[in-house]
């Protein structure tokens, strides 16, 4: 590689303080996390129960004002409709003017904080949605709590995250932390929070991300089992059947989880089928659509008033039909009513959601589940003498239609098998959740949570995110203009030349340009406190030079191998035995490929370059200039070097006849576009020629 070398003027040797953003309390990043997370968790326990305290007090509220209307010989739906309607006049203009992201179950504004907003949720969120949720919940909607403290927990977490400076991908853990203690606290299940957190949230279910979230999880539930009673939130029998009669009647496990299957299609379906509706009628205030929903619901509960409210009593009830000895005129009635009541809170549910109200779905899925299944059981025992009880039947569909339609097997199978404490259930969930799984992934392509944010243009499956990063490469996403450090300057040299670039990091490089290590501020400041002003900087290199990438890597294997390592940014060598550096890449610059008009806009771009022209590229050496997609002039890649009181420029440029990352891209675009126009004459060519031969 030949060298233009540019001396500039002598630097100022004054000597400042360099100080970080932050400083840490402890040098060992996984420790500080698993202390937060621990903290977490006593936060998200005490989320947890001063949101049902405040529930609770609401629905207090409510039976006195329903008791003293009744004394008047006033129908009780009537103080019902008024409390909705109530309930409703006071969130809405809350909801409207504060934070429009506590409309709704709020679990897909989370997953969008996490994968697009660096899990950064505004401070006021938290608050906003308990009072909403609690007044919606207190007075009677179709709705649950699961939602709101995911969002409530969340928040909270986020903003004590970001004021303890931590970094965007620490953040998102932390939040699904903050979320997998309040699901913990709230329903009393340490394992299914740790997996729901992972699974609907998180999406991953790595062993780091997995250790800190057990650890606030467990803190959660062991203080919420002080703070509020330790039985579960609504009555499970034990079951105990025997393991014969499992596998004699194990062709009803199969026959729930299709019907379960079936009935979370039409969970997703109906909801946003109502929301869709409602949305379109973008001129109405949402107050307006409130009081409607509130309206409807409230006349729903004038012929059906166990559809109100969460449902937890209802549950309860359908899980207590364990007799199996019951005439053929109990179990009809068992079937019709359950069957009623599945089509009952489907429409209240998608009705509570559709107007906008606050509340989560969580609730109401385990609440059609087990509808479902009591009915289905129900139309069996009537003519088949069958051991298995109805209330297995409501369980198993508990669990496999939420399961399916939010894409949650794992959590509902810990979390149900959690609240029976019955082994021998296990081996039914699996095959009723699997199968309803299944189901749902077949015909929606999205899950109850994600459809939302699919619907508004936001692509945020995990598989498809990681499947477009693993196409995009380093190259187009690096900073090209790197400023580095000889690794031989000392602290002292380092310290004013450091602040002229306000770089959180630079690399150390030796005189032939080659990667020995990265020095951040935070390690210059460490330095400067133990009055090392003269020791080399490299001394306090936070990783070895083996830890680096190259220009043609893809951004998701460069963005695990950071997390890993727990770096928030790489060096970028020319290739794996040239190890002269070109670029770096930070955690930053992949958040804002991923948030700038997201991933439609560049894979539209991409279209053009898909895997072999990447092969192409690679072979011959074309550097992909940023402007291309992020609209962002780089003419070259250089290295300005600083060593000593001395800065020099080192400028890339190609020897004579080699092919080198300095060729540009404009050139191999223009062979592009003349092969193209080369392809297109020969094509109407052809065309001509069929024309003449017929």
């Amino acid at each position: 590689m030949d060298l233009m070398v540019e001396v500039s003027d002598e630097i100022n040797s004054e000597q400042t303080i360099i100080k970080p953003k932050k400083k840490q309390f402890y040098k060992n990043r996984t420790i500080q996390i698993n202390f937060l997370a621990f903290f977490i968790g006593i936060v998200g326990a005490l989320a947890a129960y001063s949101f049902r305290l405040m529930i609770n007090l609401v629905q207090e509220g409510s039976s006195l004002f329903t008791n003293f209307m009744t004394q008047y010989n006033i129908p009780m739906y009537v103080p019902t409709i008024i409390l909705l309607v109530i309930a409703a006049s006071i969130s809405g203009p809350i909801i409207a003017k504060w934070a429009r992201e506590a409309k709704g179950h709020g679990v897909p504004e989370v997953i969008e904080a996490v994968e697009l907003k660096q899990g950064r949720i505004r401070a006021r969120v938290p608050f906003i949605k308990a009072g909403v949720s609690s007044l919606a919940i207190g007075t009677g909607m179709s709705l649950g709590s699961e939602g709101p403290i995911v969002q409530i927990a969340g928040g909270v977490a986020s903003y004590i995250a970001q004021k303890a400076k931590f970094r965007p991908l620490d953040i998102k853990l932390l939040v699904v932390c903050g979320i997998s203690a309040g699901i913990s606290a709230i329903f009393n299940a340490p394992l299914g929070g740790v997996l729901f957190g992972l699974e609907a949230i998180l999406m991953s279910l790595t062993i780091t991300a997995i250790l800190p979230v057990l650890l606030s999880s467990l803190v959660a539930s062991i203080l919420s089992r002080i703070l509020m009673e330790s039985n579960p939130i609504f009555s499970v029998p034990i079951f105990n059947i025997d393991f014969g009669i499992i596998v004699s009647e194990m062709w009803i496990f199969v026959l729930i989880g299709i019907v379960a299957g079936l009935a979370g299609i039409m969970f997703q379906g109906s909801l946003y089928l109502f929301e869709n509706l409602v949305d379109r009628l973008k001129k109405i205030p949402l107050t307006v659509k409130l009081i409607v929903g509130a309206l409807l619901t409230g006349l729903i509960s004038i012929w059906f008033p166990e559809v109100l409210g969460v449902g937890y009593d209802q549950i309860s009830i359908f899980l207590a039909y364990t007799n199996t000895s019951q005439t053929e005129s109990v179990f009809r009635i068992i079937f019709l009513g359950s069957l009623i009541l599945f089509v009952m809170k489907l429409l209240t549910t998608s009705i509570a959601i559709g107007s906008g109200a606050s509340g989560g779905i969580f609730a109401p899925g385990l609440y059609l589940g087990a509808a479902i299944g009591a009915a289905l059981g129900g139309l069996f025992h009537a003519f088949l003498p069958l051991q298995t009880p109805i209330g297995l039947w409501a369980l198993l569909g508990m669990a496999a239609v939420f399961g399916g339609a939010a894409r949650v097997p794992f959590t509902m199978i810990i979390m149900t098998a959690e609240l029976t404490g019955d082994y021998y259930v296990f081996l039914p969930l699996m095959i009723t959740v699997f199968i309803s799984y299944w189901m749902n992934e077949s015909v929606n392509k999205y899950s109850i949570y994600t459809k939302k944010l699919a619907v508004k243009g936001i692509v945020l499956k995990r598989a498809m995110l990681e499947e477009y990063l693993e196409n995009f490469p380093v190259i187009d996403i690096m900073t090209k203009d790197v400023v580095a450090f000889s690794e031989d300057i000392s602290v002292s040299e380092i310290i004013n030349v450091a602040q002229i670039y306000h770089f959180h990091a630079y690399p150390l490089i030796n005189e032939k340009g080659i990667l020995k290590g990265l020095i951040t501020l935070d390690d210059i400041y460490n330095a400067q406190i133990k009055g090392d002003l003269h020791e080399p900087v490299s001394k306090y290199a936070i990783c070895s030079p083996e830890i680096y990438c190259t220009p043609f890597e893809s951004v998701k294997v460069v963005l695990d191998r950071m997390y890993s390592n727990r770096l928030g940014r790489l060096a970028v060598l020319k290739s794996d035995k040239d190890k002269t550096v070109v670029g770096i890449i930070t955690e930053s610059d992949v958040i804002n490929i991923i948030e700038s008009q997201s991933l439609r806009v560049l894979q539209d771009k991409r279209k053009a370059l898909n895997l072999k022209d990447l092969e192409k590229i690679k072979e011959e050496g074309i550097q992909l200039e940023k402007s291309t997609f992020l609209k962002k002039k780089v003419k070259h890649l250089h290295l300005t070097v600083i060593t000593g009181k001395k800065q020099r420029k080192l400028i890339d440029e190609p020897s004579d006849g080699k092919k080198t990352l300095m060729r540009t891209y404009e050139n191999w675009k223009q062979k592009r576009a003349n092969s193209k126009v080369e392809h297109q004459k020969n094509e109407k060519q052809k065309k001509i020629g069929k024309n003449d031969a017929r």
